[in-house]
């Protein structure tokens, strides 16, 4: 499809597709193997890119609210988790990895003494740069697990600073998170074993979804304020260039990568 001039121009959609997802909340895509993860009720699906709709291949029905390609062969899932026994406490709540190498039957990872997941309550979007996976949480915290060896992962760091964090993008030395409560967060990347949490940019709406195109346009899905693309020239202080009402509200975006 050709792209239109101005960035922010709407080039149509398609009709939602049925996969057997009932409630979708993260995707992802790995393009060496042409593989599609995808998280949320059942819970993992594995998809293959075709002409198409996607081949389902397989599935781990445990609930997952983000996933993340580390290899074609290993993903990260995050879980807000599930309330315990009579509503108290969380049950599988944190961070865990899936084996799938089979993608017909996806296997989680064990993570030496912490079971099947790394235990940190309202984890939520992620995002990968070997060997870290940087991980925000609902609780305000971006958390650095250093995932080398997967069943040996550990965090190594967390910061506070964030609001209601929903997923995160990372571009040069910088991430860059989707906060429903206070808008895009830059975080510094320049130690990254050690982040540091920058200064927020309100949009006016709750911020729920970011990523960043090759030339270094940040997009923003800003709920009921719409879309919104912001210059990276000041990495620190994103500047917005241009927005666009979306005509609802706008929960998750996606940035052509060339």
């Amino acid at each position: 499809t050709d792209l239109p001039e101005d960035p922010l121009s709407s080039i149509g959609s398609t009709a939602p597709a049925t996969t057997g997802q009932q409630h979708l909340t993260d995707i992802d895509y790995d393009p060496a193997s042409g593989l599609i993860v995808s998280s949320g009720l059942p819970g993992l699906s594995v998809m293959r890119a075709t002409e198409g709709a996607p081949e389902d291949l397989g599935s781990n029905k445990k609930a997952k609210d983000h996933v993340e390609f580390l290899n074609p062969n290993l993903v990260a899932v995050s879980s807000l988790g599930k309330s315990g026994k009579n509503g108290i406490g969380l049950k599988g709540a944190g961070i865990g990895f899936f084996d799938i190498s089979n993608p017909q039957s996806p296997k989680t990872v064990s993570i030496d003494g912490s079971g099947t997941y790394l235990a940190r309550t309202g984890a939520s979007g992620m995002e990968y740069r070997e060997p870290y996976l940087y991980v925000t949480t609902h609780e305000g915290t971006f958390v650095t697990v250093d995932a080398t060896t997967p069943s040996e992962a550990t965090i190594v760091h967390e910061a506070e600073g964030l609001g209601s964090p929903w997923q995160v993008a990372i571009h040069g030395d910088w991430a860059y998170v989707a906060d429903n409560s206070k808008g895009v967060v830059p975080v510094d990347l320049s130690d990254p074993a050690a982040p540091v949490v920058g200064s927020a940019i309100s949009l006016g709406g709750g911020v729920q979804d970011v990523d960043v195109s090759d030339d270094g346009v940040l997009y923003a899905a800003a709920g009921s304020a719409g879309l919104f693309a912001l210059s990276l020239a000041e990495p620190s202080s994103p500047a917005i260039i241009a927005e666009a009402s979306t005509g609802g509200a706008a929960i998750s975006v996606s940035a052509s990568k060339g």
